[in-house]
């Protein structure tokens, strides 16, 4: 394998002036496991995975980081001085070294002053962040072919320079080649987050800010809006097992992308164009109009149908396109613009989009961040006219929009840029993941059918996260483990059943009063199940605690639980608060069975009765407990015993399932 463009050949330009670079590269076969090595770019503070169609990009350790709530123009320029030699006859990668990162929406203060961002930021992660690259790895899949590249000063030290940037190419090429352990340590919130689904803006005040805001249509305030909501959660998965579902569901999507910004990361798959800038040609793809897929071929062309015949969804459109073409005019040459599509329907993972695309010739004396700001943001995130529709956004949307709404993508050292909108998006920090999306509002705009827009615009997201938290519910856990739950003649046994088969394949149900005892030891976990009454009236407890302890993990809930502490000598009595279906906030002393879980968290609680804390058995140590300290967690001190007073299972307790993986991770299982 030789070097493009080779010493000689850039030794032959004569190029004396120290103010060009070029790219050196290297080709060679694409290998699978290329893939698997690379998700190790995970342990650095900043790296890159940037996909458009069939190439992707993919960089880590960046030369420089602009980390900026101002307007970046002004520094990538800075930085951007020297200028690039293309070859000729050398096949260049679409990425040739320079920035890449985001380009967030609350720019617009910057350019448009009239329009006044929101200085509300939940998630306290700046309005820009862009990675200078100056050595990456390009893979086309389409022709399996992988390019190692880096930058090369040109000039009179040529070969020093060449040396310099066959080191770093030959660095990567090991890099590529090599496996290793995956040492990122997720961060977990000092919140008191959900791990189920939130808003901050749920379907009763996204209706009401619709219909304000048709109220301004109405009077002729503008004719388009387009706001937005955020939905957010604690996630159990790792940010590579979200980018791989998300890939899985997103094909169809032309961006594709995982980046890390130190402590936190963009996963999208974006079917949108935002900004595209080669050869003096600018080009946009307005996207608006919206159905969801079918289930199979035959609804899908239902749903186009009625997409395309829909007044509203056109209408939404052809205002969009006008206003592509207005923004793109603002910096293109006289008579230079075209429309290269228009109303396509195109099928993305679990919607369907009308799409075109708008391109002009830029005026000589603008260039391509000129263009950025002349587009921004594109009118399918923002409404028109612009500037009025922007600012009744800042208005009903409480937050930053920060990535969500901007660019995406890349900046060539040759001044060529191809960026993406950042929708379909995820942002992953601190182990909580966050979701935006949003509805183009017209005069004949249903706020309910509005609303169910965004819903669906996140619900591929929304499905790769889950799936990504199948994935590591199950990572870890032992073939062979077999659980046994005992019903103790409870409502809830089979809603533990479910819980609990999502992370085991072996599960068996039997009645407390039908257990053979000796059969105990046939499983390799045992969970004690809630249930009615108290301990002296639970059957067989006793007989499989004496058959169990010290050879079987065993895990009591709530009834179960108050069994385990009565057998080992402590008192039950009655709760000096009953709580039947009411949450409280449990404290946890960070023993194994609340890894990964915050502290406090909120959980379910259904009892009437409690552990005396008066007479705490020698043996049991209180691992949770209430704000008010009563006794919602304890284990076994040398045996793997461990009782938890309030429901995993429930629907209202956050990380149950994480609990219940926490058990059968924390507790040894028998040879």
């Amino acid at each position: 394998m030789f070097y493009e463009p080779s010493l000689s050949r850039l030794k032959n330009l004569n190029i004396s002036n120290n103010g060009y670079i070029t790219l050196i590269f290297k080709e060679i076969d694409y290998n699978e496991i290329y893939d698997t090595n690379l998700k190790k770019v995970i342990n650095y503070d900043f790296f890159c995975r940037f996909s458009i169609n069939d190439k992707t990009i993919i960089g880590y350790n960046p030369k420089h980081v602009i980390n900026t709530d101002e307007e970046p123009s002004k520094k990538i320029r800075e930085n951007f001085k020297k200028k690039f030699y293309r070859v000729e006859d050398i096949k260049y990668p679409i990425f040739i070294g320079g920035y890449l990162g985001y380009y967030g929406y609350e720019n617009i203060s910057s350019i448009e002053e009239s329009v006044k961002s929101n200085y509300n930021n939940p998630t306290n992660i700046p309005i820009n962040i862009f990675c200078l690259y100056d050595s990456f790895i390009e893979i086309d899949y389409k022709i399996k072919k992988v390019k190692l590249c880096a930058v090369c000063n040109l000039g009179v030290n040529i070969i020093d320079n060449y040396d310099k940037s066959i080191k770093l190419i030959d660095d990567l090429e090991k890099f590529i080649n090599s496996n290793e352990e995956i040492k990122w340590k997720r961060i977990l919130s000092q919140d008191n987050i959900s791990d189920k689904w939130q808003t901050n803006c749920n379907k009763v005040e996204f209706i009401k800010k619709v219909k304000k805001l048709k109220g301004r249509i109405y009077r002729g305030d503008f004719i388009q809006v387009v706001p937005s909501r955020k939905m957010y959660k604690y996630s159990s998965a790792l940010p590579y097992d979200i980018f791989d579902e998300l890939m899985k569901i997103g094909k169809n999507s032309p961006y594709r992308f995982i980046l890390k910004f130190k402590n936190f990361f963009l996963i999208g798959a974006s079917p949108e164009l935002l900004l595209k800038v080669k050869d003096n040609k600018i080009t946009t793809c307005p996207i608006a109009g919206t159905r969801p897929r079918g289930k199979d071929e035959e609804e899908d062309l239902i749903n186009e149908e009625d997409l395309i015949n829909d007044d509203k969804e056109i209408s939404e459109h052809i205002m969009l396109v006008d206003l592509a073409r207005n923004d793109i005019g603002k910096i293109s040459k006289p008579a230079s613009i075209t429309i290269d599509e228009y109303q396509e329907v195109k099928y993305f993972s679990n919607v369907m989009h009308i799409c075109s695309q708008v391109s002009g010739i830029i005026k000589d004396e603008y260039d391509y961040l000129d263009a950025l700001q002349a587009i921004f943001p594109a009118g399918t995130l923002s409404g028109a006219p612009k500037i009025c529709a922007m600012q009744n956004i800042s208005e009903v949307e409480t937050e930053r929009r920060n990535f969500y709404g901007g660019g995406i993508g890349f900046i060539n050292y040759d001044e060529t840029l191809d960026m993406c909108i950042g929708i379909r998006t995820i942002l992953y920090k601190d182990s909580t993941v966050y979701l935006q999306a949003g509805g183009g509002i017209v005069f004949d705009s249903d706020p309910k059918t509005e609303f169910y827009e965004t819903v669906h615009k996140m619900n591929s997201v929304k499905k790769a996260v889950s799936n990504a938290e199948m994935l590591d519910l199950k990572r870890d856990i032992r073939e062979d483990t077999r659980i046994l739950l005992i019903d103790n003649y409870c409502s809830f046994t089979y809603n533990i059943y479910q819980y609990v088969s999502e992370i085991v394949n072996n599960v068996d149900v039997i009645r407390n009063d039908k257990i053979d005892v000796d059969e105990c030891l046939d499983y390799t976990h045992i969970i004690l199940g809630p249930g009615p009454k108290s301990p002296n009236e639970t059957s067989n407890y006793k007989e499989i605690l004496d058959k169990c302890k010290g050879k079987i993990p065993v895990l009591g809930i709530c009834l179960g639980h108050e069994c385990i502490y009565t057998y080992f000598g402590g008192n039950i009595k009655i709760c000096s608060e009953i709580m039947h279906g009411k949450t409280s906030n449990m404290k946890h002393n960070g023993d194994k069975l609340f890894n990964k879980i915050p502290n406090p968290f909120c959980a379910m609680r259904y009892h009437s009765l409690v552990g005396d804390t008066d007479n705490v058995p020698d043996v049991i140590e209180i691992i949770s407990e209430t704000s008010n300290n009563i006794i919602m967690g304890i284990k076994h001190k040398k045996y793997d015993i461990y009782g938890l007073q309030f429901h995993p299972e429930s629907i209202g307790t956050n990380f149950g399932k994480q609990l219940l993986k926490n058990f059968l991770l924390t507790t040894e299982i028998s040879s």
